[in-house]
């Protein structure tokens, strides 16, 4: 009965962790250099479009209150076996593999809106976010063996912070250029905050003039 119980607890820790595709909220930082930065929220609610004959559920992005309009569709998502993540621009003919569950260390993954070779899995944990044991996939460039810092996926959850809902965690700005992961909310509840933002409230947009 023990080991039933321990192999049971095992399973239930390491299993794979679907990624929200229901009411899912990302809310995004926008740098702009010297210029106070900008938000935006992407994400999803519970409609459903057929792209090229995949059914997909609709992702949209508002970048002015937290109401998701038809007007503010941008494409699908879906998740495929394996923890497989897929994007599809609303005009796109193909889709594009945005985040992969499923690697192991050493290999390569791909930058979803280049296609090139961004980086290489380094490690590969688990760390509990709400409650829930979730892989966290870390990476290391190519040209170093060294662990990278800036960023990494976690398991329905996505880029913990650099890259975004759909960018590359291995980019390198050289300014605070960048967008960033602030948080996560399904169905109204906050499931992550990035820790380097916890004075950003996860429950709305935010957009800051810009005063000379």
């Amino acid at each position: 009965f023990t080991l039933v119980a321990l192999l049971a607890g095992v399973s239930t820790a390491f299993g794979q962790v679907s990624f929200p595709l229901d009411n899912a909220v990302w809310k995004q930082r926008h740098g702009n250099e010297d210029a106070p930065p900008t938000y935006s929220i992407i994400g999803t609610k519970t409609a459903d479009v057929v792209l090229g004959g995949t059914t997909y559920r609709k992702v949209y992005q508002s970048f002015d209150d937290a109401v998701f309009s038809e007007s503010e569709y941008i494409g699908g998502i879906r998740e495929a076996s394996g923890g497989k993540v897929y994007y599809r621009g609303a005009t796109s003919t193909s889709e594009t593999l945005i985040f992969d569950f499923s690697v192991a260390v050493g290999d390569t993954i791909t930058d979803a809106p280049t296609g090139m070779k961004s980086g290489i899995v380094y490690a590969i944990d688990y760390v509990t976010i709400d409650g829930i044991s979730r892989k966290r996939i870390t990476f290391r460039q190519q040209s170093s063996s060294a662990p990278w810092t800036g960023n990494y996926w976690i398991e329905g959850i996505g880029n913990s912070s650099l890259g975004g809902f759909m960018g590359s965690p291995m980019l390198q700005p050289t300014c605070d250029c960048g967008v960033k992961t602030v948080c996560l909310s399904t169905n109204g509840n906050v499931v992550y905050q990035n820790p380097g933002f916890t004075d950003v409230g996860c429950d709305m947009v935010v957009s800051v003039p810009d005063v000379p």
